[in-house]
C-alpha cells in the first residue's frame, strides 16, 4: 500500500523520526479554541504500526484506544485508521509518523493522512516540520508531507477552511489540491483533479478492507464533477520540490481522446 500513488509521496524511508523534530520551527501560534483531542479507537489494520508510550515502543492492536499524545509509527506496506465516537476519522498511511496532540493538533512528521471532521466539530491543527495549517469546516482531505518539509492537501468533501498563521486563508472543496509552503510563505496555486481519479489511485482511500463511511458522497460528488466537465483531464500530482513549483503529469481521458479524433 503505496501512498506515492496519486503523488502522495511520504518522505525517504530513511528520513528518522527524531531528526524529522529537529527541522521543526516555531511558527506563531495559530488562533483556535482550547479544545481538546478526541478519544480516537483503532477501527482498521494491517501489516505493523507501533505506538510509543511509558515503556517504549509496542505493536498496535484492534480496537486499542490512542492515548492523548500518542506518537504513532506505521511501517512500510501497512496502514492504520482510527475513529472517534464523536464522528471525527483518522487514517494513516504507509511509512507514516504522526504524533497526536492533545488540543487538538496533528504533528506529522513523514507520510500522509487522511481526516474527516464532522459537522458542528471544532478543526485541527495539522503541523508538518516545516509548516503549519489550521483546518475548519465539516469535510474531509488528505495531505502528505512534501519533500521540502510542507504540506500537499487534497479536498475530498465539504467546504474546508484552511488558514495559515499569518491568517492568510483559502477554502478547499473536493477534487482540489493546494500546497502548503514552508515556513508561512502561503498557498500554491490550486489545482482541480478528477475525484474519480482520487478514488481509484488514492491508497487511503481503496486500501483499507471497510470503505469510509462518505465513500458513497465523495463518488456523488465526483458524477457531478464528470458532467459539468466536459473536457476533464486525469491528474497525478507529484512533489513540491521548492516554494515555487510542484510535479503535474496530465493523463488525458481515453473517452476524450476517442471524442478529438472525431
Amino acid at each position: 500500500m503505496d501512498p506515492a500513488k496519486l503523488g502522495l509521496y511520504p518522505d525517504s524511508e530513511r528520513t528518522r523520526f527524531a531528526s524529522s523534530r529537529k527541522k521543526s520551527v516555531k511558527q506563531p501560534p495559530i488562533t483556535q479554541a482550547s479544545v481538546n483531542t478526541p478519544l480516537f479507537e483503532i477501527s482498521q489494520l494491517s501489516g505493523t504500526q507501533f505506538l510509543r508510550g511509558i515503556t517504549g515502543l509496542k505493536e498496535c492492536q484492534l480496537g486499542e484506544v490512542l492515548p492523548k499524545d500518542a506518537a504513532l509509527f506505521v511501517r512500510s506496506e501497512s496502514s492504520l485508521e482510527a475513529t472517534a465516537a464523536t464522528g471525527e476519522l483518522l487514517r494513516l498511511g504507509a511509512k507514516t509518523n504522526l504524533e497526536l496532540g492533545r488540543k487538538r493538533n496533528l504533528e506529522i512528521y513523514k507520510g500522509a493522512l487522511l481526516l474527516s471532521v464532522p459537522e458542528n466539530a471544532h478543526g485541527f491543527t495539522i503541523n508538518s516540520p516545516l509548516s503549519r495549517v489550521e483546518v475548519q469546516g465539516e469535510g474531509a482531505l488528505m495531505t502528505a508531507v512534501t519533500e521540502i518539509g510542507g504540506l500537499k492537501c487534497i479536498g475530498l468533501l465539504g467546504n474546508l477552511h484552511l488558514t495559515l498563521p499569518n491568517q492568510k486563508s483559502t477554502e478547499l472543496r473536493p477534487g482540489e489540491l493546494i500546497f502548503v509552503f514552508t515556513e508561512g510563505r502561503g498557498f500554491s496555486r490550486k489545482v482541480n483533479l478528477e475525484l474519480a481519479t482520487v478514488m481509484q489511485t488514492a491508497s487511503l482511500i481503496r486500501d483499507f478492507e471497510e470503505p469510509l463511511p462518505f465513500l458513497e458522497d465523495i463518488a456523488h460528488i465526483a458524477k457531478k464533477q464528470n458532467r459539468r466537465i466536459r473536457n476533464r483531464f486525469r491528474a497525478l500530482v507529484g512533489d513540491a520540490k521548492s516554494d515555487k513549483d510542484f510535479e503535474l503529469m496530465i493523463l488525458r481521458d481515453e473517452e476524450n481522446d476517442r471524442s478529438s479524433k472525431k
